[in-house]
């Protein structure tokens, strides 16, 4: 299986919530955004400069559709600015370090919430039409529900993903990596039962491997899970106070008491998936029995719905209602 990148030593606190402005949807396919992308790492790295006239020679393709793919590159937040044709320096680290172009496209593409929303919206509404004219109204998107639909309806296809009981058979290790990602999110989604744009990509990478380690690994996940669930409230809470002498979401949890921003039952909630995160592998042998804990896909999978209903509800906490 291709793991999720992790992102590691980071100043949590100093991270933001994403800000999502959704003007457009314009028509990008997959292979036109990996045609650019090639292009663009290739001029980057040898420190050439790039313009959309070049593109189009390199490319033989329309100044319409390079405009397009570049446009839907920088609302997936891999290139900087349409002014400005480069990877931002973590993008071109990644790609740099070998990844493949294809899943280093589906990594974003699934985190992109208008997708997000349009997929769960279709495998709800089972009609893509009716997918997206609601998203276009959700999203406040200039563009036609057609464009949305054929442009989502192109990546589904070509990343083999599911929806619902649509079947799709998939070709190669990748795409059942892709595929099995891809289902994953659409669960998470549902169980979260509103849309992900409040949660940093970081927690949402986290609980796409807790969900799929459930399967393959259960001890694994709870690990996966229980880190979710703490950079969840570092990245909500640092602003509000200093948690950087925390160890664990425990003692994150008893400090977060001290703000009454969330009910003493998320406290208790919290602390219970830290139990269970010492269960996982990370702590090996239990210290009072000096036993290593069993862990079932069950309980992963469960430990991983509760934190998922945990963050909901805290963020319906502090809208001021109570929901679980």
């Amino acid at each position: 299986m291709i793991k999720m990148t992790v992102i590691n030593n980071i100043k949590l606190c100093n991270l933001k919530y994403k800000i999502y402005i959704w003007n457009s949807i314009r028509p990008a396919s997959i292979r036109l955004m990996k045609l650019i992308l090639n292009k663009v790492k290739y001029a980057q790295n040898r420190k050439i400069k790039l313009s959309i006239h070049k593109i189009c020679e390199l490319t033989s393709m329309s100044k319409s559709s390079i405009n397009n793919g570049i446009y839907m590159l920088v609302k997936l937040g891999i290139i900087k600015s349409i002014s400005e044709l480069i990877l931002k320096e973590n993008k071109i680290n990644q790609l740099n370090e070998n990844t493949a172009i294809e899943k280093f496209l589906f990594d974003h593409i699934i985190l992109f919430e208008p997708f997000i929303e349009y997929i769960y919206l279709f495998g709800k509404l089972k009609s893509d039409e009716k997918a997206a004219e609601q998203l276009k109204i959700i999203f406040d998107i200039k563009t036609s529900s057609k464009t949305i639909r054929n442009t989502f309806n192109g990546w589904i296809k070509k990343l083999n993903m599911k929806i619902d009981n649509q079947e799709s058979v998939a070709s190669s290790e990748f795409l059942k990596t892709i595929e099995e990602e891809s289902q994953t999110i659409i669960t998470m989604r549902r169980v979260y039962n509103k849309d992900l744009k409040s949660l940093p990509d970081i927690v949402i990478h986290d609980l796409i491997e807790a969900l799929i380690q459930a399967n393959v690994d259960p001890s694994n996940s709870l690990t996966d899970t229980g880190r979710a669930l703490e950079n969840y409230l570092r990245i909500k809470f640092s602003s509000l106070m200093d948690l950087s002498n925390c160890n664990g979401i425990s003692q994150i949890a008893d400090k977060i008491r001290q703000l009454k921003k969330i009910n003493s039952k998320h406290i208790n909630i919290i602390k219970a998936i830290g139990s269970l995160r010492t269960m996982g592998d990370s702590h090996g042998l239990d210290k009072i029995d000096g036993k290593k804990w069993g862990i079932s896909k069950e309980s992963a999978l469960i430990s991983c719905y509760l934190a998922v209903k945990t963050i909901s509800s805290i963020e319906s906490y502090l809208n001021n209602n109570l929901s679980f």
